[in-house]
């Protein structure tokens, strides 16, 4: 439980950080291969895609 708990506050905080780089302040900063991906991942784990790895 611990290590889902880890990952879903991983994926949360990659998730913010799309959120604050697409403010126009911040737009210039380059994002991660993680952030990238984590709202795939995120709706994934939304609909209960089986066999997800975050």
């Amino acid at each position: 439980m611990k290590v889902q708990l880890n990952k879903i506050r991983e994926l949360s905080h990659h998730l913010s950080e799309i959120k604050r780089k697409s403010d126009y302040r911040f737009s210039s900063e380059e994002s991660s291969k993680d952030e990238k991906t984590a709202w795939i991942k995120a709706v994934k784990q939304w609909v209960g895609e089986p066999g997800i790895r975050m």
